[in-house]
C-alpha cells in the first residue's frame, strides 16, 4: 500500500471508531488476534503502532477494558498500557489527527505516542468516588495525569 492510502484508511477508521463503542472493541480484538503468535515481525512491528495509534484515539468499552489491559501487559507492552490509561483518564479524542500527523507516527514497532488533541469532557459522579472528598474537575489536569503501577501494590 502506497503510505497516502494507508494513512487515509487510519484516518477513516478512526473517524468510524470514535463514535462507535462496538466497532472500537471489535478493532480491538481484531489488532489483539493479529498480534497473537504472528510469525512476521514486521507484521508485528506494524500492528504494536496500530495498537498505540488506536489506544491514543479512543476508549475500549468497559467491558473490553480489562481484557485490553491483561493482554497488553501479557505481552510486556507497558508504554501501551500507559497510554490506554491516559485515555481512559482523558477521553476520546474529538477530532481525528491528520493524515501528516499519522504519517509522522507511522513507524513500525513505534508505540511512545500521545495525540495532544482536544478529547471529550469526562463526567465524574460522586458515587464513582470513593472515600469523603468529592471530586473537583476545575483541578484535575487530566493531560499531566500519570498512572503508576506501584500504587496498586
Amino acid at each position: 500500500y502506497a503510505s497516502a492510502n494507508v494513512d487515509a484508511l487510519l484516518v477513516d477508521l478512526i473517524e468510524q471508531c470514535i463514535p462507535n463503542p462496538a466497532l472500537r472493541d471489535e478493532i480491538f480484538c481484531q489488532v489483539c488476534k493479529q498480534l497473537t503468535d504472528n510469525p512476521k515481525p514486521e507484521s508485528v512491528e506494524r500492528g504494536w503502532n496500530l495498537m498505540s495509534v488506536l489506544l491514543a484515539s479512543f476508549r475500549p468499552s468497559k467491558e473490553m477494558e480489562k481484557y485490553l489491559e491483561y493482554f497488553l501487559r501479557q505481552q510486556g507492552k507497558h508504554d501501551c498500557v500507559m497510554i490506554l490509561h491516559k485515555t481512559l483518564l482523558g477521553g476520546n479524542i474529538l477530532d481525528v489527527p491528520p493524515a501528516q500527523t499519522l504519517t509522522s507516527i507511522r513507524t513500525p514497532g513505534r508505540t511512545d505516542l500521545w495525540f495532544d488533541l482536544p478529547r471529550e469532557y469526562i463526567f465524574l459522579k460522586s458515587e464513582m468516588w470513593e472515600g469523603n472528598e468529592t471530586p473537583d474537575q476545575e483541578k484535575t489536569n487530566w493531560k499531566d495525569a500519570v498512572f503508576d503501577p506501584n500504587e496498586l501494590r
